[in-house]
């Protein structure tokens, strides 16, 4: 009976870091969508400036 509670106990151990797991992997998603959101909106920078340059030098 011992090895049965054991193993419940290793089982629980195992799906709780399998979900710690999966709540990481979540926010390592999160964080990559944002940082191509920031890349995204960042494109543009460029042209702007150059842009801005030319009107204030012509």
């Amino acid at each position: 009976m011992a090895l049965q509670t054991d193993a419940l106990a290793l089982q629980t151990d195992a799906l709780t870091l399998q979900t710690e797991a999966l709540a990481l992997q979540t926010d390592a998603l999160a964080l990559q969508s944002d940082a191509l959101t920031l890349q995204s909106d960042a494109l543009p920078l460029p042209n702007l400036i150059c842009y801005k340059l030319n009107k204030m030098l012509y």
